[in-house]
């Protein structure tokens, strides 16, 4: 059983072995910790007694269990990130992850379209896009094209974020099932820590004055206010004012095939009653012959297949709303807005602290004495992650308020 319990607490070697930790160790411990979690009380004082909680010693002490409940802790964090619903992960339906090997800001790197070889680019075809690659006549040379870099804006980095949960003389004593806690405690905290990176970026975009919603006008001519209130009519003016950027020369009407409406927490229920709710118009048009004819239009942006999905975000508050490309709708090597990883280090992770103390008492030596005599341990829970904005063009948004 040693064998296999090692083999689980380390994930098959995904997870490094801490220090203090063997397979004889982290068997006892298991034993002790499915015990407490059962309310055995003879486990619940064997794990006083190993963290410390001694009666009538002079001073408490405790022993490698911390390391080796911190490593079965570390296991099951992992195994319960893993295994998270996708469903329940809000920016998980919003943008992709990537993966950096250090914490410098990172580059992406496209190609250079507009030079051949350091020269402007001249025009074989007529009418071509220059992102579409040339022909290349018989016998001729492939032309070569540059590859330009760049960094993630506004020096976007990934960074180290945690917290630290007491395992103190107090907390064993009034409750000793709280360790059985720390791993769901410690999975939510670092699971909003990671939805933050990508929502704060939201965040950040929508304080952007360059991409909010101007004056423009529907798809029939109804003309529509800057910083317009969430409608029908608004979306539609949204479409056309977003898909008629550039993103690298490239027409983001022409590489983007579906948007995400993100609106504040707790208006998606409205924002579906709005835009469920369609908005029919008949117009006169005089056609090129000098006929008049009369169309009916339809303001849909649902039906449409232009917005997929409505999404909520506790960065955006009151009317505030925005349209983004969704997940995997940008065709091309352009990106939008992505969530960074460090490699070797992709998930959370889970570490204990002890803070020493003195061994005086008499007695057997515990079985799990160490190297250090502790009477508290902090178990620490830490991320490496961050948000990044690559092309905000990609984003247009409205603070509802029908003003600029």
């Amino acid at each position: 059983m040693a064998s296999r319990i090692l083999e689980a607490a380390t994930l098959g070697g995904r997870l490094p072995v801490i220090q203090g930790v063997t397979e004889a160790k982290l068997a006892e411990t298991y034993r002790i910790l499915e015990g407490v979690k059962n309310g055995d009380t003879r486990a619940i004082a064997e794990m006083k007694y190993h963290l410390g909680a001694r009666v009538g010693e002079t001073l408490t002490t405790g022993n490698d269990f911390a390391y080796n409940v911190a490593q079965l802790l570390g296991a099951d964090v992992t195994v319960r990130w893993d295994e998270r619903d996708e469903k329940d992960i809000k920016w998980a339906e919003l943008v992709d992850v990537e993966t950096f090997s250090d914490f410098e800001v990172p580059k992406t790197y496209t190609i250079d379209y507009n030079k051949i070889n350091g020269l402007a680019r001249p025009t074989s075809e007529p009418g071509k896009p220059a992102h579409v690659p040339p022909i290349v006549p018989e016998g001729s040379p492939y032309p070569e094209f540059g590859i330009s870099g760049e960094l993630a804006g506004a020096g976007d980095r990934l960074h180290k974020a945690g917290l630290a949960i007491g395992a103190t003389f107090e907390k064993i004593v009034r409750d000793p099932q709280f360790v059985s806690l720390i791993p769901g405690l410690l999975l939510n905290a670092l699971a909003d820590r990671e939805e933050w990176d990508v929502f704060s970026k939201f965040q950040a975009l929508l304080a952007n004055a360059a991409l909010a919603l101007a004056a423009g006008e529907t798809i029939d001519g109804v003309p529509t206010l800057p910083n317009a209130a969430l409608s029908p009519e608004a979306v539609d003016a949204a479409l056309t004012q977003v898909e008629a950027r550039k993103v690298k020369d490239k027409k983001i009407g022409d590489s983007v095939s579906s948007w995400t409406l993100l609106v504040a927490a707790g208006r998606t229920r409205q924002a579906n009653f709005i835009l469920n709710g369609q908005v029919y118009r008949s117009i006169r048009k005089t056609d090129a012959n000098g006929n008049e004819r009369e169309f009916g239009v339809t303001i849909d942006p649902i039906a449409t297949q232009k917005v997929t999905q409505i999404i909520e975000t506790e960065a955006f508050s009151g009317g505030e709303w925005a349209l983004i490309p969704s997940k995997g709708a940008i065709r091309g090597g352009n990106k939008f807005v992505t969530l960074g990883r460090l490699r070797g280090h992709e998930g959370p992770e889970v570490r204990v602290e002890n803070l020493t103390g003195s061994y005086i008492s008499g007695g057997a030596v515990a079985p799990f004495e160490g190297s250090f005599d502790t009477d508290s341990a902090n178990f620490r829970g830490r991320i490496i992650s961050g948000g990044f904005i690559w092309n905000p063009e990609y984003m247009i948004h409205s603070d509802g308020s029908g003003i600029v």
